[in-house]
């Protein structure tokens, strides 16, 4: 049976090799299990679903309700590198509010920061077609401290500096999607605060939530599509009632980013309403873990670059036995990401191996602390934890460095993937190891009962 997954625009192909097959009576009966996300499908134009949720609102009243007359509007978003659905919600939001009588010169608008210490400079050039050239754009910049405010301490202790925007603005709406994320549960909601619109020092401080204090190890509860117990979504949430947002808009996507939903109304409530969602779409639910999981990201864009790519692998190492192998395959065509460079390149200059060794312990964590330094944690325990071949367009010196096993094609590593689970003795009559393929780690949430 030939196998096929996307690898950045290309297509990869290798047949899947015999030693997986399950035999009845001499036939051929089961290869694989192959995971699909839900496609979800509707025939309902942008607009008419997000019309739909700003009028059938969860825990408030309607949107026009809430924003008649109103001044002094804060519209924040998250970078526009999320693919959230920008190019629809923006300009029917601010007609929305033109229609109620809101001005464009009492609406600005602020671009969060994401995860990162990322900064664009000349973002107002990107969404003047959106809303137009009277409505004020900023780019949150958390290095800034000019713009930044102290709003509270959080009871992880976490101080929550904020952009002072959101504290000057008489209404706050809160804009984006809601979407997995292997670290957080969910992203989304709250989440375009702290971290989005926050300080360096707070986002620092809050990704050193992801740490347990215990055993020193990623925070099991760390993961996707966890909430409760999350220390990193509570840490959130908590930073998020030091400020006033009267509304929020979360557009839902499918497999191929079209938005399919949203939810809207009060922030916190409308969230949650989204995460069931998601969970709904994308979740799967196996009984047992497989001796081998292969997983791609999809395709482009969701393989750009290692850091992008990395959610399809997390997901890949919750449903592999502990002594089984994963195939990883993305491209990575726009190299190695940021986060590989800091911490793994740096390895040829410590005495003491792979960099990770130096992140354990607590103060390094401190000191490093980002969602690059949490990916590089996790990378350095899953691939000691697993054994991972890598398919991929980065130098093999490198991915050797991170860990993984370089694999210069699908079919090489098929091949490896055999010779490390060939077994000692003959397999029985009946006898076969289990495989599960993941087309759309990006988008497939699987995990065990």
């Amino acid at each position: 049976m030939e196998l096929r997954l996307k690898y950045g625009e290309k297509i990869l192909s290798a047949e899947f090799p015999e030693f997986f097959v399950k035999r009845n009576n001499g036939k051929p009966e089961r290869q694989f299990i192959e995971l699909h996300p839900k496609h979800i499908a509707t025939l309902q134009k942008p607009a008419a679903i997000l019309n739909q949720a700003l009028d059938r609102t969860l825990g408030c009243y309607p949107f026009n309700r809430v924003f008649r007359g109103t001044r002094n509007v804060l519209i924040v978003m998250p970078d526009p590198a999320e693919a959230t659905g920008a190019e629809f919600y923006l300009p029917l939001v601010k007609a929305r509010l033109n229609d109620l009588r809101v001005p464009d010169d009492e609406i600005r608008l602020l671009v969060a920061s994401g995860e990162t210490l990322y900064r664009q400079k000349n973002v107002n050039s990107t969404f003047t077609d959106l809303v137009g050239e009277k409505v004020r754009v900023f780019r949150h910049d958390p290095h800034d401290h000019k713009t930044l405010e102290y709003a509270g301490l959080t009871r992880r202790g976490t101080p929550v500096f904020v952009n002072r925007l959101l504290l000057e603005a008489d209404y706050v709406l809160l804009c984006g999607g809601v979407a997995s994320h292997p670290f957080v549960g969910y992203n989304g909601g709250p989440r375009l605060i702290v971290p989005g619109c926050s300080g360096a020092e707070t986002i620092h401080r809050h990704f050193s939530h992801a740490l347990d204090p215990e055993t020193q190890q990623m925070h099991a509860r760390c993961r996707d599509a966890a909430i409760d117990g999350n220390p990193l979504q509570e840490d959130s949430r908590e930073a998020f009632r030091f400020i006033t947002a009267n509304f929020l808009l979360n557009t839902i996507l499918n497999d191929r980013g079209q938005i399919v939903g949203a939810v809207a109304g009060e922030p916190l409530q409308s969230f949650a309403a989204g995460c069931k969602a998601i969970a709904s779409m994308c979740g799967a639910t196996l009984a047992t873990a497989a001796n081998l999981v292969i997983v791609s990201c999809g395709g482009s864009p969701n393989d750009g670059d290692f850091r992008t790519a990395y959610a399809a692998l997390q997901r890949a190492t919750q449903i592999v036995r502990p002594d089984g192998v994963i195939i990883f395959v993305a491209e990575c065509r726009d190299g190695r990401g940021d986060f590989l460079t800091q911490h793994f390149a740096v390895a040829t200059t410590q005495n003491s191996g792979l960099p990770q060794e130096v992140l354990s312990s607590r103060a390094r964590w401190l000191e490093q602390n980002s969602i690059e330094a949490l990916i590089a944690a996790a990378i350095d325990r899953k691939t000691r934890e697993h054994r991972i071949i890598f398919v991929t367009d980065l130098p093999p010196a490198l991915s050797e460095r991170a860990g993984f096993i370089p694999a210069t094609s699908l079919s090489a590593a098929l091949v490896l993937a055999e010779k490390m689970l060939s077994p000692s003795k003959p397999r029985l009559a009946g006898d076969f190891l289990s495989a599960i393929l993941i087309s759309n780690g990006t988008f497939s949430v699987p995990h065990l009962i």
